[in-house]
């Protein structure tokens, strides 16, 4: 029996964006990054804007530390305009600002102004 020798790049772009924005679409980033990472074609594809802002971040269950690298995966999805990875930065940011909260209470360092507190709360786009 003889092999076939198609591969991933004998097959037209348009369609490999396709297939990435369905996997975007329809799997967890952290599958969407190890499928990008297979072949050259497939990086460069998934540095696509129209690509990056269809990635699902809802199904997350933890994001790998890699994410939140300067100009990784995490910060490169929200400035194509992703909203579950301004989400996700936005809620990262008010759980930084509680902790340092509590952090100064445990330590007796001074009682948390509550009405500061929320005030940086609020700060923090939502």
């Amino acid at each position: 029996m003889k092999r076939d020798d198609t591969r991933m790049t004998d097959i037209p772009s348009d369609i490999q964006k396709h297939i990435l924005k369905l996997l975007a679409t329809s799997s967890e980033a952290s599958d969407f990054v190890r499928a990008t990472s297979s072949c050259k074609e497939w990086k460069e594809f998934a540095e696509d804007a129209e690509i990056l802002k269809t990635v699902q971040f809802d199904r997350m269950h933890r994001l790998d530390k890699s994410f939140w690298n300067k100009n990784r995966f995490l910060v490169k999805c929200l400035n194509a305009g992703n909203r579950g990875a301004f989400d996700i930065i936005v809620l990262k940011k008010k759980q930084d600002v509680l902790k340092v909260f509590m952090q100064k209470l445990k330590a007796g360092e001074c009682w948390p102004d509550m009405l500061q507190l929320r005030n940086e709360l609020r700060r923090t786009p939502s």
